[in-house]
């Protein structure tokens, strides 16, 4: 091999190199500015819901209750946090037996409700069954969280 066509090839390397580094450097920027863009909506959502009385027009008690249903590996438990008739968090506490493949996508259904304030939302497309666990899992800690439920 020439000296040309070394550096031609080197060079080439070089530049595929940074570019692919380039790519990798905006694209996990741009997770962590979605991320916060989320964050931030969802943040501005409880504000709203705080500023517009829902505390007196709440159906849930303040506190955290626990919620289980089957998931795909098993039994997924979850913790729902509430204050001032507010989802504040949703946590899964146990979902030992879930494939981690699934898993991982299905949490992505935590924020929805959050989000939304609510368990009405579609399903992880590919982790269905894991996302069905949370969501169930959800609902039943806040049918325990009703103000008129007497099993909280």
């Amino acid at each position: 091999m020439n000296k040309k066509g070394f550096y031609i090839r080197a060079i080439n390397f070089v530049l595929i190199f940074a570019s692919l580094f380039a790519y990798g450097f905006h694209a996990k920027k741009a997770d962590k500015k979605n991320a916060a863009i989320k964050a931030q909506a969802a943040k501005i959502k409880q504000e709203n819901l705080k500023r517009s009385g829902s505390k007196k027009n709440s159906k849930y008690k303040d506190g955290v209750t626990r919620g289980e249903a089957k998931g795909y590996g098993g039994t997924v438990r979850v913790a729902v946090k509430i204050k001032d008739g507010i989802i504040l968090d949703i946590k899964v506490e146990k979902a030992d037996k879930e494939d981690a493949a699934y898993y991982n996508q299905a949490i992505k259904v935590l924020d929805k409700m959050l989000q939304k304030q609510s368990t009405d939302v579609d399903v992880v497309s590919g982790a269905t069954y894991s996302s069905n666990g949370i969501i169930n899992a959800a609902k039943e800690a806040l049918k325990k969280a009703l103000k008129n439920s007497k099993g909280a």
